[in-house]
C-alpha cells in the first residue's frame, strides 16, 4: 500500500519538474525571440543591448539572484554584432534577417502556446520576484542593475568564446 502512495508521489514530483522546465525553456525561447525582434528592429543596436533589453523584458522578473549571477556571468561573452552575423554565415545583417524572422515566425505558434498555458495556470508560475515585466526598464527597482552595469566583454574574448559554443544558438 506504502509503495503504491510512494510511486504516485515521485510521479507527481516528476510532472511538476517537467512543468516548471517548460516553464523557464519558454522564457529563454522568449528571450531568444526578443533579442532577434530588436536585432531586427534596431539596426545599429549590439547584440549586447539587444540581448539585455530582451533579459529584462522576459526573464529578469522571474529571476533569484542567483539567476541574475549566471545571467551577469553570461552577458559577458555575448558577441558582437559582426560576429554573430558570422556565427550564422553571412556577410552583413541582412543577410541572416531571414533567417531570424524565419524562426521567429516558426516558433511563435508553441512560444504562443506555453503562454497561454501559464497564463491560465498562474500558480504553475515561479512569482514575480520583482515587479512585473519591463520593471528593470521602468526603473521600479534595482532589478537588473548588477547584470545591467556589467560592461561588454573585450570583443576578442566575446567572440571567441561564442564561437566555440555555437551548439547554443
Amino acid at each position: 500500500y506504502g509503495d503504491h502512495r510512494d510511486l504516485h508521489l515521485s510521479l507527481r514530483r516528476q510532472r511538476q519538474m517537467c512543468i516548471r522546465d517548460s516553464f523557464w525553456t519558454n522564457r529563454i525561447f522568449q528571450q531568444i525571440a526578443g533579442t532577434f525582434e530588436n536585432l531586427l528592429d534596431d539596426g545599429d543596436a549590439s547584440l549586447y543591448r539587444c540581448s539585455l533589453d530582451a533579459y529584462e523584458a522576459v526573464t529578469a522578473p522571474y529571476n533569484s539572484a542567483a539567476h541574475r549571477a549566471i545571467a551577469k556571468v553570461l552577458f559577458r561573452i555575448v558577441p558582437s554584432r559582426d560576429a554573430f552575423v558570422a556565427i550564422y554565415g553571412g556577410a552583413a545583417f541582412g543577410d541572416v534577417a531571414p533567417t531570424l524572422r524565419r524562426w521567429l515566425d516558426a516558433s511563435a505558434p508553441a512560444r504562443r502556446s506555453l503562454d497561454a498555458f501559464f497564463d491560465a495556470r498562474g500558480w504553475l508560475k515561479p512569482p514575480l520576484r520583482f515587479g512585473g515585466e519591463g520593471a528593470c526598464r521602468t526603473g521600479a527597482g534595482d532589478l537588473c542593475a548588477d547584470v545591467a552595469d556589467a560592461p561588454p566583454p573585450p570583443r576578442a574574448f566575446a567572440e571567441a568564446a561564442w564561437l566555440a559554443t555555437p551548439a547554443l544558438w
